[in-house]
């Protein structure tokens, strides 16, 4: 099974008052990596209840919350840098 975790590694650190990060832009990070990890967990829990019963749907769950991974994972990567 897929994690979050396994995809989505913890490149964002801990603030500290010393970053000059724009808290702003790690804020947005933050919510669109919380929001998908969310999302592709459901997807992934109810992929795994339906696979008995329906296995095609079951498949489909699972490469969707693959793909939103993917893509968030791909946002998140070309998202602007702010350096100090």
């Amino acid at each position: 099974m897929i994690t979050m975790e396994s995809i989505f590694p913890r490149r964002l650190k801990p603030r500290s008052p010393s970053d000059k990060l724009d808290t702003q832009n790690e804020d947005a990070v933050r919510l669109l990596i919380s929001g998908v990890t969310t999302l592709v967990d459901d997807l992934e829990a109810h992929a795994a209840r339906i696979e008995v019963t329906a296995p095609a749907a079951a498949r489909h769950l699972r490469v969707t919350a693959q793909q939103l991974a993917s893509l968030t994972l791909a946002a998140v990567e070309a998202w602007p840098k702010v350096t100090g």
